[in-house]
């Protein structure tokens, strides 16, 4: 995710809810950002279970 996809959703975010405190929006990118990470398609299922524990925390 890029810069601008990043402000993207933290004005969207801003605009909806305007009282929102920056570390809940800050959470809320990094959300997204896992996600389209797990989206992307992984080559061998491996490196899908490592990814999913380096993104877990799970080692």
């Amino acid at each position: 995710m890029n810069d601008t996809q990043r402000m993207k959703i933290i004005t969207e975010l801003y605009v909806r809810h305007p009282h929102m405190r920056i570390s809940n929006v800050m959470h809320y990118v990094q959300k997204r950002e896992k996600a389209e990470e797990l989206r992307r398609p992984s080559p061998d299922p491996r490196g899908v279970v490592a990814m999913l524990r380096k993104l877990t925390g799970r080692a």
